[in-house]
């Protein structure tokens, strides 16, 4: 008759499963099934476990704000864009806007903001340890972007962590299709003298992403079949590595034929100009070094294994939100969500943030992974917070130094 918690409930029907039925269950995977119930408890009321979070817990209108800043700045800043493209190329960029956007508003609609919130409120101000975590992935793309560089031409790790931050901020908050951000961080390195090397690094570096995450969705996909089969997450993530590997056949294909120069010639065909042969001069020298570096096999597995270090990182991140959640995870479950939801996202490059395929995808693969759709939904908009929170600042030194650099220009 006397109450018991959680965690003693939980022993007491695993000692009871293994005392009637003691042959069905080995030792092993009676520590298995009593560590998966311990794991699994109290997923439906997180706010009753006592922490500093619960303490101190986000106000719900603030967290309303915070989700609206993080959506208003993936929608607002691609309007304006709109009247610049072709008719086609805007039409199909304002359909895959809206697809987005009907699909983040049909998952709240099914899941609810009411079991959401209380989700992250939970974790009040202990996210900002998921901002200084993110500062680790930084690191690891940029040292796999800098090994890129030759040894004479090296800016230095702090000058290339701050590119790749401001490069990967731009990826997250603005309407460039996922590489708008490589393209600001070459010209921030390049800036100063011209100089061709972060522009033919960056080329090869973009290839790696994608390179990288086509080698780290297998892994996602043979684990998550070890867990649990789940034939929509699979085809889904198989079809979304098709689409990679077209993308790194084509940029492979290019590279090989000269990006740079067919880049300027294209460029002056549509800006109707004449031939400039200083431009030509550039971009065939551009060309020329990444050939260069492709003919250095022992640099080009430095910077992929970088690369892949950076993968691993990112899933560590999930691993720790949903940490502070109360919903702990196993480090490979974490690789799963990553890697299949960040192919996902990389595949449907068209829809400015990936609106709603992150989301969407997060929640379908949570669940098959037993987690609860509000979990899954929280961790994808805790996501986006953390970009916010990481890309906001990192914007903000960009337009500050653009500014600075108008102002000297003009004096």
């Amino acid at each position: 008759g006397s109450r018991i918690n959680g965690p003693e409930l939980v022993d007491h029907l695993c000692l009871d499963l293994m005392l009637a039925d003691p042959f069905h269950l080995n030792g092993l995977s009676q520590a298995a099934a009593w560590f998966e119930l311990r794991k699994r408890q109290s997923l439906d009321d997180v706010s009753a476990r006592p922490s500093f979070a619960s303490s101190l817990p986000l106000p719900r209108s603030c967290l309303i704000s915070c989700i609206v800043c993080v959506y208003w700045t993936q929608i607002y800043q691609y309007l304006p864009y709109m009247s610049s493209f072709p008719f086609p190329m805007a039409n199909s960029r304002l359909v895959a806007l809206l697809i987005g956007i009907s699909l983040l508003t049909l998952l709240f609609q099914r899941i609810g903001w009411g079991t959401v919130f209380p989700i992250l409120a939970n974790i009040g101000w202990q996210f900002l340890w998921v901002g200084c975590y993110f500062l680790l992935p930084i690191a690891l793309a940029g040292q796999a972007w800098r090994t890129l560089f030759a040894k004479n031409r090296d800016r230095g790790f702090w000058t290339i962590f701050l590119a790749s931050w401001v490069g990967l901020a731009c990826n997250w908050l603005l309407p460039v299709a996922q590489i708008g951000g490589e393209l600001v961080k070459a010209r921030l390195l390049a800036k100063p003298n011209k100089d061709i090397e972060p522009w033919a690094t960056m080329v090869i570096d973009k290839t790696f992403q994608v390179l990288t995450q086509i080698c780290f969705a297998p892994l996602g996909l043979v684990l998550l079949m070890f867990h649990r089969w789940d034939k929509a997450v699979f085809i889904g993530g198989g079809f979304a590595m098709l689409i990679l590997l077209a993308m790194v056949i084509f940029l492979l294909r290019i590279q090989k034929r000269g990006l740079f120069a067919m880049s300027s010639r294209l460029l002056q065909k549509m800006m109707k100009q004449e031939k400039s042969e200083s431009l030509n001069r550039l971009s065939e020298s551009m060309d020329l070094r990444v050939r260069e570096i492709y003919s250095t096999p022992l640099v080009l597995m430095r910077a992929f294994s970088w690369r892949m270090a950076f993968r691993f990182g990112m899933a560590g991140e999930i691993y720790l939100i949903m940490t502070l959640m109360g919903h702990p995870v196993m480090y490979h479950e974490a690789v799963i969500l990553e890697s299949l939801a960040q192919t996902i996202r990389m595949a449907a490059f068209l829809i400015p943030g990936g609106l709603g395929a992150q989301e969407g995808t997060i929640t379908l693969i949570g669940a098959s992974l037993g987690i609860p759709v509000s979990q899954g939904l929280a961790l994808s908009l805790a996501r986006r917070a953390r970009e916010l929170m990481v890309g906001l600042p990192a914007l903000l030194a960009w337009w500050i130094s653009s500014l600075r650099e108008n102002d000297a220009a003009f004096d």
